[in-house]
């Protein structure tokens, strides 16, 4: 499989006792009823701004100057074996720990989880995959980065409240395919406009 983010174990061990801690305060009776509570899969989250993106598809910059860190992490939750959830983390920059920040049910663990399945059947297992939102057009997408810095992007889904504005970005960009990076950005800025949150979903916030 393909790598993302990089944590000791001991730091996730904390972070899981802090969900078990908050995910009451949000999950379902039904959610919390279906089985073991289990954190999946994690990334380091990146985002790719209105303005970066309209430069990058005219200048043909490369990904990784156009995009930026959010000093977030991803984690994906599963409730008796079903990403039901997931869960924003921190890190410390002095001790590297990771606290948690928020912790959201929303369908797009399920999306995510699909995606996750579809690069392990297709990607190569030394690509660093990071998790890449598009708040301009309520995208995520997985980010593929290969050894010699070549970029490809896989397209999760769209979460834009209406239909057919979602439909527009996913008919020009089709989830569950490899997108290379000049293509990507090309229709991303074509699709693109200015949006507000991009996370969606039953969420608490566990910081202030």
């Amino acid at each position: 499989m393909p790598y993302g983010a990089q944590i000791r174990p001991e730091s996730l061990s904390r972070l899981v006792q802090q969900i078990g801690e908050q995910v009451r305060h949000v999950a379902p009776p039904e959610l919390l009823n279906a089985g073991p509570l289990e954190l999946r899969e994690s990334f380091e989250v990146w985002a790719l701004g209105l303005d970066a993106l309209g430069h990058g598809a005219h200048s043909k910059r490369a990904i990784r100057r156009l995009a930026r860190p959010v000093d977030r992490w991803h984690h994906q939750l599963a409730f008796g074996g079903r990403a039901a959830a997931f869960v924003r983390s921190s890190a410390s920059p002095l001790t590297g720990e990771h606290q948690l920040e928020e912790l959201f049910v929303s369908p797009i663990a399920q999306r995510i989880d699909e995606g996750v399945a579809w690069v392990d059947n297709n990607a190569g297992v030394e690509d660093h995959v990071r998790l890449l939102l598009v708040p301009a057009c309520h995208l995520y997408t997985f980010w593929l980065e290969s050894e010699e810095l070549q970029s490809r992007f896989v397209v999760i889904d769209a979460t834009r409240s209406r239909l057919e504005e979602r439909q527009d970005v996913l008919l020009e960009l089709p989830p569950l395919q490899m997108h290379d990076a000049a293509d990507f950005l090309r229709k991303l800025s074509a699709s693109a406009s200015p949006a507000g949150v991009l996370l969606a979903g039953s969420r608490v916030l566990t910081r202030a």
